[in-house]
Formats: C-alpha cells, structure tokens, sequence
C-alpha cells in the first residue's frame, strides 16, 4: 500500500530522556539564574526531607547523637560514619550498666537516632545479628516498663492553683494597701509607721487605724477604694506575728518582718501611675479618681497566671502533648456559646498534618472553667497586639510584658517561633509550688500530667472506654485501658473487703 503524499509524517510517542547527572555535567544551556533556582530547589527538597521527622523528634535524635559523640571523645574513640557495629554495642553496654540504668526506651531511642544520622547521611545503618541479640538481651535486663509516670493532674490540683492563679499576689494586695493609704492622705512615714497592732476591727464593718496625732477608720465596704476589704486580704496573707502593718517582701512573694522605706512607698505609688498611664498632679498624692485606676491596675490579674492558667487547663482538657500546646495559635480557637473548639493541626500521632479537632464545653466554676481561662489570655493577648498567627503559649518578662514579635533578617517584626516543650513542664511545677499545694511531689508532674490527668479524671467517673480515647486521641484502646485499670484497682481489689 502506496502511502499518499497527503499524509503526517509518523511522529514518534517515544521521550529522548538525558539523565539528570549528565544534564548537570554540561551546563552549556543554563543560565545563572536557572542554576541559582536549582539551588533554592534543592534548599527546599532538604528542608522537606527533614520535615519527615517531626521538630522535637529530630531534637531528641540530634541530643541523643551528641551524647553519644561526646562518649567516644571521652574514650578517645572515633565517631566517623559509619559506626562499627562492635563500637556501638560497647557504647550500650556502657550505659545500660550506669546506676542507676536508664530507661529502656531512652537507649532505644539512642539507637534510633544513631540510624537517623546514618540515613540523613546516605551511610549504611549498623546492623548485625549480634546487634539484636544485645537489644533483645538489653530490653530483658531493663524491662520496658517506664521508670516512672508522670503524676496525673487531676481537679483536686486545678481547684486551688485556679484560686492561686486568679487571685493577687502579696506583692499586689500591698501595693494596693500603699496606694489606698496614700489616698487617705498618710505621709510616707505614717504608713512605713504603722504597726499591725494599729489595725484594729472594732465591728465586722469597720476598721480602725492609729496614726500618731488621730485615729482612720475605715469601712469593711468604702465602694471605689474598698479598703476595708483590702487590709481584710493583706492581713490574713501577711499571717499573724507582730511587727510592721507594711512589711517587705522577697522575690518569691514571702513576707519579711521589717517595714518598707519611705522610698519605696514613692516607687510604689509611681510604679502603678505608669502601667496605669496616670500622670499625678499633686506628686504621689493621689485623689479619689486617680486612686480608682491605680487600685485596678494594682489589683488585675498577673498576666503571667492568666497565660499559665489558660495553657495548663487547655493542656489538660484538651489532652494535648506538650509539643501540641507550643504549637497552638490565636487561629486556632474559637468560641460560641456552648464552649471551645480547639484545632490541632500537627501531632506526633499526625506527622501528615491531616489535623484533629478537639472541643471543651463552658465551664460552672471559675477556678476550673477551661473555656473561661483561655478567653481571658486571648484577650489579653490581643490587648497587646497579638494576630491569628501568635503563638498562644508566647514568653512573659519579669515586667509581666508580654513577648509577641521579634524582628527578622529583614527588620520586619514576626510572631515569636515556638518556645521549648520543656517551658510546659517547667510552667507546671512552678505554677504548683507557687500555690502552695501540700501533698504532692512537685517533680512527679511534667507535661504529661495534663494528657494523663485527664484520662484518669475520666476513669475515675466511670466514662466509657471508647469515649476517653475520643478525648485523649489514643488511636489504641490498650493505652486507655492503662489508665481505667489503675482506677479500678483502687475500688474493686478483694482485699477492700477485710477489716484491715
């Protein structure tokens, strides 16, 4: 068959592939502003490979790597790649034999983070048979039950460092005191003067105050100033000994029995005329008006309690790790009516980022009520300039100011990255020492109290199974029943049953 000269030439369906290496080795047809693309390209494929691992995975993976670097210097031995199966046996047995001997999962996760290293680096990763029989052997000797749990934090916790947290602080209640006198027209030395013995209540109304040459009452109820009410708080956190009606005060807010100076009056009076942006008129002696806003300021929440009480509870109801919490922002929330809605939009049960929602109904008490507690830091976060995109868990000076931006490489300001997951565990225990909480060991709580704590609460009133894994997001029931089971042990042993 003739083929007419009318018809297409056959096209071939067939690509003319060159090899990318071989393309690369004769860069006759690229420009430099190709090649400098091919170079942000590869940028981002590092970044998106390490993105494989989730942030506090690979810092844990880089921490174990340098202690295990920092063992073979101490031995004088090498740490090139790849390591020799026999050095990294030696490198176990060492601290599998400390005493105390870590946990099993800590040596399980130094070796995963030596094999992550080998993979990052293209190397071959140690393996032999004699390899597992050390780990198989290492996991008998040291059993793979966790050394120690974190203590669960539970309501009879939240309850009194709500109250702790929403109330002022010695140094606020004081400082009010000063401020209050000061409007009732007492010099600097009459109130540095005034003794507690000064003090007295002579009806459950009224109180009165001797000064030298006259004698101050004043009302349990004096409306704007409240004074009364005032002395009422500062006597009882002041406590009962003799000594000055004023006293001093350390930095962790405990009461020193001597009085303060006749400067320091001055600074307190100034000190809350510019957070409250009051310019004085009559030097520090302040009239009604400008002692209402003084008082207001003096007495508001600490912006420090406020952010960690929203963050504790949110950590507890929300059942969320730590590295869940540094990573919630402002967007991340909302609210109506009947309570919160918190979206997770990475976790370590999540590396896809496929995002999990998780939501908290209003509470009836202020001490405990979550929604309550985190509305209240929004607020003032917003108050201080926050956008969508701050962090909610953000750092606190000891000016109680409130650290939201930092200038990047370009001068232009941006959210403050994420703080440390360790800042949580840190952010409970003071929170619990501050409140005075007896009872408990305070470094028995970490980040992990809040997850657990609430899997426990649950436990303890007889939720379902299935429900408290909904809370908690365990994707095993297994890990749940962990938690129903050592609540139950404490109601259903056999042995409740004796006279004992």
């Amino acid at each position: 068959m003739t083929k007419s000269k009318n018809s297409p030439a056959p096209t071939s369906t067939e690509l003319v592939i060159t090899p990318f290496a071989t393309a690369l080795e004769h860069p006759d047809g690229l420009t430099s502003a190709v090649i400098a693309e091919l170079d942000r390209l590869m940028g981002v494929v590092a970044d998106l490979q390490a993105s494989s691992h989730a942030d506090s995975t690979i810092e844990r993976y880089s921490r174990q790597w340098d202690r295990f670097v920092r063992w073979c210097s101490a031995h004088s031995l090498p740490s090139t790649l790849p390591v020799p199966v026999e050095l990294l046996m030696l490198y176990v047995a060492d601290w599998a034999t400390k005493d105390p001997p870590p946990a099993h999962a800590t040596i399980v996760q130094a070796l995963a983070a030596i094999d992550w290293v080998h993979a990052n680096r293209k190397v071959p990763q140690p393996r032999s048979p004699e390899l597992d029989k050390l780990r198989r052997g290492m996991r008998n000797r040291l059993g793979v039950a966790p050394k120690r749990k974190a203590a669960p934090l539970l309501l009879t916790h939240l309850l009194p460092l709500g109250r702790y947290l929403l109330a002022p602080t010695r140094a606020q209640v004081r400082d009010a005191m000063v401020i209050g006198l000061r409007a009732l027209e007492l010099s600097y030395g009459e109130i540095t003067a005034l003794s507690d013995s000064d003090a007295t209540a002579i009806s459950p109304e009224k109180f009165e105050l001797r000064i030298v040459d006259r004698i101050v009452t004043i009302p349990l109820h004096e409306g704007f100033l409240d004074l009364g009410r005032t002395l009422t708080q500062w006597l009882e956190l002041r406590g009962e000994w003799s000594g000055p009606l004023i006293s001093r005060l350390t930095s962790d807010d405990s009461v020193i029995a001597r009085p303060i100076s006749v400067q320091t009056v001055r600074s307190i009076i100034l000190k809350w005329a510019r957070r409250a942006n009051v310019e004085l008129t009559h030097g520090t002696v302040v009239n009604n008006e400008e002692a209402i806003m003084l008082l207001q300021n003096a007495l508001a929440l600490v912006p420090s309690n406020v952010r960690n009480m929203a963050c504790i509870w949110l950590l507890w109801a929300g059942a969320l790790r730590s590295d869940e919490l540094v990573h919630v922002r402002i967007k991340h929330l909302s609210f109506d009516e009947s309570g919160m809605t918190l979206t997770i939009p990475r976790s370590k049960t999540d590396q896809e980022g496929k995002g999990m929602v998780a939501f908290v109904p209003r509470g009836d008490h202020l001490e405990t009520d979550v929604v309550g507690a985190v509305e209240r830091w929004i607020e003032l976060l917003r108050a201080a300039g926050a956008n969508d995109d701050n962090f909610i868990l953000c750092p606190v000076d000891r000016h109680e100011n409130l650290c939201l931006f930092a200038e990047d490489y370009n001068g232009s300001l941006q959210p403050i990255p994420a703080v440390n997951g360790q800042v949580v565990t840190d952010m409970i225990r003071e929170s619990l020492r501050a409140a005075r909480i007896e009872g408990i060991d305070i470094d028995a709580f970490s980040s992990h109290s809040g997850k657990r704590g609430i899997a426990t609460q649950l436990a303890r009133s007889k939720v379902d199974l299935s429900a408290i894994a909904t809370v908690t997001r365990h994707k095993s029931l297994q890990t749940v029943k962990g938690y129903v089971e050592e609540e139950e042990r404490k109601t259903t042993s056999a042995l409740l049953n004796l006279e004992l």
